[in-house]
């Protein structure tokens, strides 16, 4: 239970709609988060 209420509190923290995101759309706007966190730190190495 405990780690449900803080998949629940990280997802609002991140601007989830928890009453409407499933795990599929949850997953694929992470990974479009981490693809732009990666492409911004490789664009400050250059």
């Amino acid at each position: 239970m405990l780690i449900r209420q803080n998949n629940k509190t990280i997802m609002q923290a991140e601007g989830f709609d928890v009453a409407t995101t499933v795990e599929t759309s949850c997953v694929a706007e992470l990974m479009r988060m981490y693809r732009k966190l990666t492409e911004n730190q490789r664009n400050c190495e250059t």
